[in-house]
């Protein structure tokens, strides 16, 4: 071998030595971006188990003071009632004993507006509940496609990364081969 092939091939070792280390810093740099993605995609998934866990207690939250609320009017229109009921009753008994057929047909019309009352009460309560019970699903079901839309926007997000680097591995192996003249 002439001395000037010699000095060629050593020439040549020297521009592959050159042109690895090029190709190893940009590996460890795609390393270390493709890291940086990974701990944003985890930081993001934790956001959504967060506020999923947080949706949940305030919609619990919410049912049970609305149980307690409704249970507290229920109680207190009954004592309410009770009351009502018991003071009518005794003044009608006291009445009865006086004016004897005038407090028969005024026990009978307030008999009859005490049922209109408890009808009426009992139509606005059974509304109300379910008008609160339709609104609480209709957010429990709003809160729950708001998840699924971030969750499908993550594992897209998720999928575009994998591609990504699956493109930045196939250029670098590109670039290896023409390197080593493989192609």
């Amino acid at each position: 071998m002439p001395p000037n092939d010699s000095y060629e091939l050593r020439e040549h070792v020297a521009e592959l030595r050159s042109d690895v280390r090029h190709i190893q810093s940009d590996v460890t740099d795609i390393k270390a971006e493709l890291r940086a993605t990974n701990q944003r995609i985890d930081g993001t998934n934790q956001r959504i188990d967060s506020i999923n866990e947080s949706l949940g207690k305030k919609i619990d939250s919410v049912n049970e003071s609305l149980g307690n609320r409704i249970d507290s009017v229920n109680e207190s229109l009954g004592n309410r009632i009770d009351s009502v009921n018991e003071s009518l009753g005794n003044r009608i008994d006291s009445v009865n004993e006086s004016l004897g057929n005038r407090i028969d047909s005024v026990n009978e019309s307030l008999g009859n507006r005490i049922g209109s009352v408890n009808e009426s009460l009992g139509k606005k309560i059974d509304s109300f509940n379910e008008s609160l019970g339709k609104k609480i699903e209709s957010l429990n079901e709003s809160l729950r496609k708001e998840i699924d839309l971030d969750r499908q926007s993550l594992n897209a997000a998720k999928v575009w990364a994998l591609v990504l680097g699956g493109s930045a591995y196939g250029s670098l192996l590109l670039v290896m081969a023409k390197g080593f003249k493989w192609l």
